[in-house]
């Protein structure tokens, strides 16, 4: 029985691991497509702003 408690240990920590990194990745990759757009928009503005001037 120790072995199969081991066993179930090691793969709910796998498991654990493996949604922790992939949220981690999602929450990076949402940050990611954010901080592309505020540079998006910088970037516009300063264009924008520097033809009114």
């Amino acid at each position: 029985m120790k072995v199969d408690a081991d066993a179930m240990l090691s793969f709910a920590y796998g498991l654990t691991a493996m949604l922790t990194i992939s949220c981690v990745w999602a929450l990076l990759q949402a940050i990611g497509r954010y901080a592309v757009k505020i540079n998006i928009a910088k970037k516009r503005h300063w264009l924008i702003s520097g033809i009114s001037d």
